[in-house]
């Protein structure tokens, strides 16, 4: 038979005809049904069966229920394409809406409502009234929904006809499921009027009838109450009365359902609140031990929230937070966040014991939370400073190196608050054993960041750096090198001597060699800072670091109202940003694209810089700067030459020592601006990129070198835009092969998502790029994946410019 194939064409179609229009006595039994179910199966695969529009109206007259279901299913996908052959059947839909059978009416209602054409409203008007009054459940389940299909289509007809009071009057209906879907449709009906009211006879009727309702609705109607406030204790307390036998409920979407509720009503009661918290305790707790991982981690970000409510609370069940062998990475993880908060006095040599043990997980990211736990851990409070500082230190001498690399990362965080001043000497003296072990970009400038601020207590620390300088060349990481930068000039305000010869080299390499204008441009920075004055450059930059104090506890909990509700999952922080995205006013007055930039790469940065205060060392500048070494000083004329010879004065009772030959400035730079205060505070510093880029035009590659480069180059570069209205793809081609860029490959504009392969040569560098673009107009995003040779020098910054020119190009 040719309807069991996959592919039809022409011929197929006209022998299914034959078989839809043979006569019934003619059809085996069962036939006829069984193709049109192959026909509904190839709808569902997205090929057009619309032909068959014709033919496949004729059988919604069948008495056969199950081909009638196939035939109306039939005609609500392709009706709106064939309006007047829909208009045949709706003879035969009015019909049944008439017939004795409850299926049947309830069937052709719901198909009525659902055919989409506005011209067709007014054959719907009689069957639907009549469908809200009808004795049977079934259909007045069908005609309210219904009402929300004909109001996506006509909202005046629902207006005129009064469907908001028949829906009100419908609530004391006997069938639980026809309250439901009319409390929701009320909902959505009344959305611009804040949703259905719920007054003190609807709430007091609900209520009694809650334990009626399936699981799904009584969610569905918990929720809904939070609409309503009591008007007395009494009323409240008859109510938390009612509730409270669900609060143990086996389904625990209606146990959180009815503990917000809980929650709601003991708002103004913090008395009667606190004791809803110890019994929404339990339930979540049980919840850990599920086998539904998605389910143990909503119950995680649950007790999150609980324990920032109320704190130590949940202490006593720490073991239950500990990672099982089979939990996923993201419950693991989030079990890991709360173990570091759950700590006391008694559980502190378990929970320690037990972050140790995840920190040599194979799994890096697992590894890394659980060093940052020990670090937020020791951070919390005095008590458990030792113990965990003493953990840290076990994993610094294991030698992993992602290991170490994070343990570095977390110490160059935590040594600077004064309750873990004690240490320094301890993590000072482990440094040196770390040099040739650590390959990853963050371990590297930890390391580096440490030497530099514990720099004097270390005998080794400028051969240490200067081993690593000898290297410079060939780190390819810009965080690593403005790290070891900072750290060398800070040396030399210590050790002079030991350091004079290597902060002439980095710094010769960071102005002639160095392509990132960032570390180019700090390098000059220091070197005008020396050649004005040293003491005044130290004073700038090696200026002493502050104690902080123990940190306080800050509530970042999220409101009560978004308990039992998406935004925990997300956490409070970043659910605000959603909403702002949705809700705010930031899409007014911008262009048809919302970019929405992901997150770089450990060691990249910005194109623009704007917070290098860390980088520079600026804090605690005292007021001398602004008198002499001033933003005019620093940006005096740059043609003019600066003497190559000077002589650095020498600090702490050293004798004045001749520097070596530095470098030369020459040539046009970016700007470099200093905010400075009234008082002569510098606060802000900017690093601006200035230089202009473009595209080369007679560029060539042949298709064959295009796939040798796009399979072994790796992505330098990933940005997804939002679009805010559509876009053509060959307007998106046109406008990229303006900006220079060559075309390789693309796939039809009608394939979903469209995409295209492109070339290009940046003419500064004189680096290639190729770019991959993908348009995906149902999900309204546009994609940039820029790929590069990571042998070339100047990648990051260069491909940050490329990224540039083709957002520029494409908004």
């Amino acid at each position: 038979m040719a309807y069991i194939v996959d592919n039809w064409d022409e011929e197929d179609i006209q022998e299914i005809r034959k078989h839809l229009n043979k006569p019934t006595s003619q059809t085996e039994c069962g036939q006829l049904r069984g193709i049109l179910k192959k026909i509904l199966s190839q709808v569902t695969r997205g090929l057009d069966m619309s032909p068959l529009f014709a033919d496949i109206v004729k059988l919604c007259a069948t008495v056969d229920i199950p081909e009638k279901k196939l035939a109306y299913l039939y005609m609500t996908t392709y009706a709106h394409r064939k309006p007047d052959l829909a208009l045949l059947a709706v003879n035969t839909m009015q019909k049944d809406c008439k017939d004795a059978n409850p299926m049947i009416r309830g069937l052709a209602l719901k198909t009525l409502c659902s055919l989409r054409l506005p011209e067709l409203i007014e054959y719907t008007k009689q069957p639907l009234l009549a469908g809200l009054r009808d004795k049977s459940a079934y259909v007045r389940r069908a005609a309210v929904l219904g009402c929300l299909k004909i109001n996506n289509i006509s909202p005046q007809f629902i207006a005129d006809h009064g469907i908001i009071n028949m829906l009100y009057e419908m609530l004391r209906d006997g069938d639980v499921i026809v309250v439901i879907n009319c409390m929701l449709a009320l909902e959505e009906l009344l959305d611009h009027e804040g949703g259905i009211a719920i007054n003190q006879r609807i709430a007091h009727y609900l209520v009694n009838r809650l334990s009626e309702f399936t699981e799904w609705g009584q969610c569905c109607v918990l929720q809904l109450l939070l609409k309503y406030t009591p008007q007395s204790e009494d009323e409240m307390f008859d109510m938390m009365n009612v509730v409270d036998a669900f609060l143990k409920h086996t389904n625990s979407g209606v146990c959180m359902a009815a503990v917000r509720l809980m929650l709601h009503l003991t708002t103004d009661l913090p008395d009667i609140s606190k004791d809803v918290y110890n019994r929404l305790k339990g339930p979540l707790l049980n919840l850990l031990s599920s086998d539904r991982p998605e389910l143990v981690y909503t119950a995680l970000c649950h007790l999150e929230w609980f324990n920032t409510r109320l704190p130590g609370r949940l202490a006593k069940y720490y073991k239950k937070f500990y990672c099982r062998y089979n939990d996923p990475g993201y419950v693991k993880y989030k079990k890991i966040e709360l173990l570091s908060s759950l700590c006391s006095e008694d559980s502190l040599k378990d929970i320690v014991e037990e972050l140790s043990v995840y920190a040599i997980d194979i799994s890096i990211r697992l590894s890394h939370l659980a060093v940052a736990a020990l670090g937020k851990l020791a951070n919390t409070s005095i008590a458990y400073s030792g113990p965990c500082v003493e953990a840290l230190l076990t994993l610094l001498s294991l030698q992993i190196d992602s290991v170490s690399s994070q343990v570095l990362v977390v110490f160059q965080d935590i040594l600077r608050y004064e309750h873990l001043k004690d240490f320094i000497p301890a993590v000072v003296e482990r440094l040196p054993s770390c040099e040739q072990l650590i390959q990853e970009p963050c371990g590297k400038a930890a390391l580096v960041g440490l030497i530099a601020q514990y720099g004097q207590d270390l005998p080794d620390a400028p051969y240490i750096l200067e081993s690593m300088i000898d290297t410079l060349e060939e780190e390819r990481n810009t965080m690593v090198k403005l790290s070891l930068l900072t750290a060398t000039i800070k040396l030399f305000f210590i050790r002079p001597a030991e350091c004079q010869d290597m902060l002439g080299k980095i710094l010769e390499y960071a102005i002639e060699c160095e392509s990132n204008a960032d570390l180019q441009e700090k390098a000059k920075m220091y070197y005008r800072l020396l050649s004005k004055d040293v003491q005044k450059a130290k004073d700038i930059i090696s200026a002493p670091p502050s104690r902080l104090p123990v940190p306080c506890p800050s509530d970042t909990s999220a409101d009560v109202h978004h308990f039992n509700s998406i935004a925990l999952l997300f956490g409070p922080d970043r659910w605000r940003e959603i909403q702002k995205s949705n809700y705010g006013e930031e899409n007014e007055g911008h262009s048809p694209l919302s970019f929405v930039e992901l997150k770089p790469n450990d060691g990249e940065l910005e194109l623009d810089i704007t917070a290098t205060g860390q980088l520079l060392d600026l804090d605690g500048v005292t007021s001398e700067f602004n008198s002499e070494v001033t933003p005019e000083v620093m940006l005096e004329n740059e043609a003019e030459a600066i003497p190559v010879a000077s002589t650095l004065v020498s600090l702490g009772g050293v004798e004045p020592e001749v520097m070596s030959t530095l470098v030369s400035l020459g040539g046009v730079e970016p700007e470099v601006m200093s905010a400075v205060r009234s008082d002569g505070v510098a606060t802000e510093t900017v690093t601006r990129v200035t230089t202009e880029a473009k595209f080369l035009t007679n560029v060539s590659l042949a298709p064959e070198e295009f796939e040798g480069k796009w399979t072994t180059w790796k992505s330098c570069e990933l940005q997804e835009l939002k679009i805010m209205k559509s876009l053509q793809p060959k307007d998106i081609q046109r406008q990229l092969e303006e900006l220079g860029c060559k075309t390789m490959a693309t796939t039809p504009e009608d394939s979903a998502p469209w995409r295209a392969f492109l070339y290009a040569k940046e003419d500064h560098t004189k680096q290639l790029f190729l770019i991959e673009v993908a348009l995906d107009l149902v999900n309204d995003l546009l994609t940039f994946d820029i790929r590069c040779d990571e042998g070339q020098t100047s990648t990051d910054q260069a491909a940050l410019v490329v990224k540039k020119l083709l957002l520029d190009a494409v908004s």
